[in-house]
């Protein structure tokens, strides 16, 4: 049949396909020799990784496809065998049944591995990330690794430098070993989750969320600064964190702000915040849920999703939910107010600076007035000081306010190169304190007292944030530089005193100027022209707010 001679031929012997897979099986049979030695000096890590670097190269391959073969190959040589009895051929098979077999022990032996590595992050969250890929890859490798009893380099979390003059460039082998990381990082959780339970899932979370933040940080050999933390010692309560919004690297940075503290109070705390997340980017992504493990491990955990474009109930709901997690759980949340990414912006050299402030959204939320914060945070914190209310519980709610300034020039919003070396700073503002006591009254979520207070909320934490941020100054700063270019030093002087009375609680002529130096350069000086002209000639806020939105629309569409 024609079977059996196509099977023949597939399972032949051959000297080249014996070489293959005698390199493909050269960690496992490694492993196996020596097996009762176990090494963990940096010495022996050097070799040990080389290993580990590539079994990870090979393993699905060699797991998945050539095991179906030596395991096809394993039943056809032992039958034929048996039927024209010939001993030769059933060792054959043998063989090929047990590589099949080392390759599950070598599995076994991979996740053995992986579990000691999960004892020692839950314990050493600030490890350094070099040290703990070298520890990862060491667990595949093909000596039983061995872990010490702490670190040989730790990391400080208030500031950590890892720059390199030498390294000029983020390339293709530095994106992979990301996703790599972060794929191995996601799913270690879950493996936490099957063997100890929701406990020890929770400190494998919260160590490794900060583990992946280093590790990203050490591949773009960024520096960060954490400022201010020193007034979060010793602050009790429930704490949401308000971090203006520039990159995806903010995600990235926002555990050092909790690992900063931790140190503070010199204690091991929860590390790992909650986030508000897209439902349709880590639900319904089969990529960040199933591939990556993203998704699935924010879920066990607890993250709040929302959908992008809810409204009315489903906005509702997603407060609802975040505050209950907030008063029931205790662990901090994260919050980005501006609720998208701010726009990246260009230096009058055409260098890389940070995003803007106000210059955040869709044409038609720029178009609006003061439209550029969420009004989410202030539900969250009102809601939940109900709760606490509700339930006689004497505590507060502490709004955090994080400026993040650097993000915007290490990857910008519409930019996907990454520029290496950046400082980062993180500086955390005065806390904004929400108690039981200052609802009382308010009613439901419909009331129009409580309108009224989560307006009030809302505003102190915009007036926070644009305070840590430092954005008006800058603005003013850049604008008035620019001016000498434009008009005479008498005018000059004029515009001085006119813009006292944006500098209060009105800001839409810096919410104009944010607009304006987002746009490319060459727009930069015919609406600085128009700009100094509508407020020399004291012209009505209508105006100005109709002059915001032709900014924005070229903006929107440079």
């Amino acid at each position: 049949m024609a079977w059996i001679e196509i099977a023949s031929e597939l399972f032949a012997l051959r000297w080249e396909i014996v070489w293959v897979i005698g390199a493909l099986y050269l960690v496992p049979l490694v492993r196996l020799v020596t097996f009762p030695i176990s090494l963990g000096h940096p010495f022996f890590m050097i070799f040990n990784r080389r290993l580990g670097q590539f079994e990870h190269l090979v393993a699905w391959f060699r797991d998945t496809v050539v095991v179906t073969y030596l395991f096809l190959a394993g039943l056809w040589h032992i039958s034929i065998g048996i039927d024209i009895g010939k001993s030769d051929r059933i060792a054959l098979g043998a063989v090929c049944l047990a590589l099949v077999l080392l390759s599950i022990a070598n599995y076994y032996w991979k996740r053995s591995g992986r579990r000691r590595l999960l004892d020692f992050i839950s314990i050493h969250p600030t490890i350094h990330p070099k040290e703990f890929i070298d520890h990862l890859l060491c667990c595949a490798g093909g000596v039983r690794h061995h872990f010490p009893n702490a670190p040989y380099q730790t990391i400080d979390p208030c500031h950590l430098d890892f720059r390199s003059p030498k390294f000029r460039r983020i390339g293709l082998i530095n994106f992979l070993a990301g996703l790599w990381c972060t794929i191995k990082l996601a799913k270690m959780p879950l493996l936490a989750l099957k063997w100890k339970g929701r406990d020890f899932f929770m400190e494998v979370c919260s160590s490794g969320e900060l583990i992946w933040s280093l590790v990203c940080l050490w591949m773009v050999h960024a520096e960060v600064i954490v400022e201010g933390a020193q007034s979060l010692a010793g602050l009790q309560g429930f704490n949401i964190y308000l971090f203006n919004h520039m990159s995806f690297f903010d995600f990235i940075i926002a555990p050092l702000v909790l690992a900063a503290r931790s140190k503070m109070n010199e204690r091991k705390a929860i590390l790992l915040p909650r986030f508000l997340l897209a439902k349709n980017h880590f639900l319904d992504n089969p990529l960040f849920y199933r591939i990556l493990g993203i998704g699935r491990s924010c879920r066990e955990f607890g993250m709040v999703f929302v959908e992008r474009r809810g409204r009315g109930a489903t906005a509702n709901a997603a407060v609802d939910e975040a505050a209950e997690k907030l008063i029931r759980d205790g662990i901090d949340f994260v919050v980005y107010p501006q609720g998208t990414r701010a726009r990246g912006r260009l230096g009058p050299a055409g260098e890389r600076i940070d995003a803007g402030y106000y210059a955040v959204g869709s044409l038609e939320r720029l178009k609006r007035d003061a439209d550029h914060l969420k009004k989410g945070p202030a539900h969250i914190a009102t809601t939940a000081a109900l709760m606490l209310q509700g339930k006689g519980i004497d505590a507060q709610i502490n709004l955090i306010p994080v400026a993040l300034k650097g993000t915007g020039i290490v990857v910008p919003k519409g930019l996907s190169r990454v520029k290496p070396n950046v400082t980062v700073r993180m500086h955390v503002g005065e806390p904004i304190i929400v108690r039981p006591q200052d609802v009382a009254g308010i009613g439901s979520a419909s009331s129009q007292p409580y309108m009224d207070f989560v307006l009030q909320l809302h505003r102190r934490i915009d007036q926070a944030l644009k305070s840590a941020v430092g954005i008006h100054a800058e603005l003013e700063r850049r604008f008035f530089e620019d001016m000498r270019t434009l008009v005479e030093p008498l005018a000059i002087e004029e515009m001085a005193v006119a813009m006292k009375q944006w500098r209060g609680e009105d800001y839409l002529v810096h919410a104009i100027l944010d607009c304006i130096y987002t746009c490319k350069a060459k727009h930069w000086r015919p609406f600085l022209g128009r700009l100094i002209y509508l407020i020399r000639h004291d012209a009505p806020r209508d105006d100005l707010l109709a002059f915001k939105g032709e900014v924005a629309e070229k903006m929107v569409g440079s």
